[in-house]
């Protein structure tokens, strides 16, 4: 186990190091080649799961088809095309977790400190995890519909559309900015830094786009591609984020504590599609739906080493790690919710 402070030191000088790398071959010589396909990679469809480590728990009716999931702290949402539950590992096991109904125009799910967002069309929903019931509808003005959002640490709610080239920026329910970036979001993640202010970064599957975004001059910032097929990224501390390259069978491990930059690249042992940060224990997770597996990897040395390999429920395509290190995963059809404590 690597220490958060041993892991920002090595971090920093690996990214260093690498910084060049990153910028200058984003993508590996063989897949530049002209005419190459690169981007709209889709999850690998699944076979029939068999004896899944952990527990797995059956979902409420509402929310069996898992398109979304989400972790604040150690209380978990994952969402439908209707509906969104939300509770702990506890609340899902003893069928108590809170059932919401939500727009079916509602996009990507996201966590913030102590809350779950939801951008649906003209509105940001911010769901208390202990009253997910009332959320708070914050009203956006923009002419696209928002399906991104991500709040920083400071404040600032970032909204963002699947079909429009703006991003917009609100604060204390006001917009305070907006300006253009290059094509459409599928993603926002809110990524926290040592230095206090959240860099914030935006993907694209459509072309394999992962970008930050200079978002204190108004701009669109340092635009990388993630191999030939990004699938899922999800934040860590120190500035890492934990990327699926779906098409290129690898996870790809970003820095984006200034600048966006490629930190590692290491291989999978399927086809990866849902990422998590296991903050507790340093560990970037990726699962891999073509054969029903998710591997954890240590990011502390040259290239990612695994650390731990599991079973999961069949069609793995969302994956969130709790704050005590408890690994979550979803099944997108019907397959249940799948809790694993020990590692």
């Amino acid at each position: 186990m690597t220490s958060k402070t041993g892991f920002a030191v090595m971090a920093v000088s690996a990214v260093s190091a690498l910084a060049l790398a990153g910028c200058q071959q984003t993508l590996p010589e063989e897949e530049a080649d002209e005419g190459a396909a690169v981007g709209n990679a889709t999850p690998a469809d699944s076979p029939a799961a068999t004896d899944p480590n952990g527990e797995v728990l059956e979902l409420p009716r509402e929310v069996a088809q898992v398109t979304d999931m989400a972790a604040a702290s150690e209380t978990i949402a994952v969402r439908s095309a209707d509906h969104l539950a939300v509770g702990d590992a506890a609340a899902f096991q003893d069928g108590s977790a809170a059932v919401v109904e939500i727009p079916t125009d509602c996009g990507q799910l996201t966590a913030a400190d102590n809350e779950f967002l939801l951008g649906c069309g003209k509105e940001v929903l911010s769901f208390d995890p202990a009253r997910p019931e009332q959320p708070e509808r914050i009203a956006v003005d923009e002419e696209f519909s928002v399906t991104a959002a991500a709040r920083t640490s400071s404040g600032e709610l970032f909204v963002a559309s699947d079909q429009a080239t703006d991003v917009a920026i609100y604060k204390d329910g006001e917009r305070s900015d907006s300006f253009a970036v290059e094509d459409a979001t599928d993603q926002l993640l809110a990524v926290p830094n040592q230095d206090g202010t959240d860099n914030v970064v935006r993907t694209l599957r459509a072309d394999s786009t992962i970008q930050s975004l200079d978002w204190e001059q108004s701009r669109a910032g340092g635009r990388l591609r993630v191999g030939v097929g990004l699938g899922q990224a999800s934040v860590g501390d120190n500035g890492t984020i934990v990327v699926s390259d779906t098409l290129g069978e690898r996870v790809a491990i970003y820095n984006a504590e200034d600048v966006i930059r490629l930190h590692q690249y290491g291989n999978t042992d399927g086809v990866p599609w849902a990422t998590a940060w296991d903050e507790s224990r340093q560990l970037a997770w990726v699962t891999t739906t073509d054969n029903n597996q998710a591997q954890a990897f240590e990011i502390s040395h040259g290239v990612p080493e695994e650390h731990a390999k599991v079973s999961t429920v069949a069609n793995a395509q969302n994956m969130v790690a709790l704050s005590d290190g408890t690994i979550a995963i979803a099944s997108a059809t019907g397959d249940g919710l799948q809790i694993i404590k020990d590692i």
